[in-house]
Order: structure tokens, then sequence, then C-alpha cells
């Protein structure tokens, strides 16, 4: 395995009706840069089952440039989540949310955020019928480096119900296949 770079021009996602259902699934990347610039992902009615879901992303670089992400009617149902920020560049520049009628449902949540840098210039969130409801997830986010220029994120009638899933990004050459 190598370091991936996954170079994504002018891609255009068209997800209707999309349903995902990811049950004991494992993720090893490491090291992982993805360049996704002029990406536009239209996600309407995605159902995403995902329940005791843990998020071991370490080494790793996400450069989105003008993305458009279409999501409306988000369902997120976190419960006992675990997030482990740990050396993570968050770079917002130009990102447009739109959060409308949002309910967040936390329930035994620990949050360990080691050296977060977060840079925010120009960020407008607005997030319209937005439910928040996340359980038995857990994200160890090590050393990432989150770039992200000109960011609108619109979530339409997406419903993300994470269910035993297991995501350690570290070098996978199939990287594509779980975009």
């Amino acid at each position: 395995m190598y370091h991936q770079h996954k170079d994504l021009k002018h891609v255009n996602l068209d997800l209707e009706h999309v349903n995902l259902d990811l049950e004991h699934v494992n993720l090893d990347l490491e090291q992982v840069n993805l360049d996704l610039k002029h990406i536009n992902l239209d996600l309407e009615h995605i159902n995403l089952d995902l329940e005791h879901v843990n998020l071991d992303l370490e080494h790793v670089n996400l450069d989105l440039e003008q993305v458009n992400l279409d999501l409306e009617h988000i369902n997120l149902d976190l419960k006992h989540v675990n997030l482990d920020l740990e050396y993570i560049y968050l770079d917002l520049e130009h990102v447009n949310l739109d959060l409308e009628y949002v309910n967040l449902d936390l329930e035994h949540v620990n949050l360990d955020l080691e050296y977060v840098n977060l840079d925010l210039e120009h960020v407008n969130l607005d997030l319209e019928h937005i439910n928040l409801d996340l359980e038995y997830v857990n994200l160890d986010l090590e050393q990432v480096n989150l770039d992200l220029e000109q960011v609108n994120l619109d979530l339409e009638q997406v419903n993300l119900d994470l269910e035993q899933v297991n995501l350690d990004f570290l070098q996978e050459d199939s990287l594509l296949l779980v975009l």
C-alpha cells in the first residue's frame, strides 16, 4: 500500500433515493489525501444506516475546493458519540451552511479535542430541518487536515443512521469505491 492521492475534478454525483446499509464495515485508510475540486454532490433522499460506527482517521488530508453538498432533511442519530480530534486543522473559507430547524440529540457524548485549529473565514451556517441523533459513534481523528474552500452544504431529506461501522482510513487503494 502506498500514499494515495485522489484528484477528483469536476465530478458530479447525483444520488437520489439511495439506501446505504453499512453494518460491520471496516475502512482502514491511513495517510489518505483527497483532492476534491469542483465536486458537486446531489444527495436527495439518501438513507445511511450506520450503527456503532467507529471512525479512526489518521493522517487524513481532505482538500475540498468549491464542493457543493445538497442535503436537505438530514437525520443524524448520534448517541454515545466519542469524538477524539487530535491535531485537527479545519480551514473553512467561504463555506455556506444552511441549518434550519436543527435538532441535536447528543447523549453520552465525549469530545476530546487536542491541538485543534479552526480557521473559519466567511462561514455561513444555515441548516434547514436537520435532525442529529448519533448513537454509539466513535470518531477518532488524528492529524486530520480539512481544507474546505467555498463549500456549500445544502442537505435535503438525508437520513444518516450509522450502525456498527468502523472507518479506519489507512492507505486503501479502494478509496474511490468507498466514495
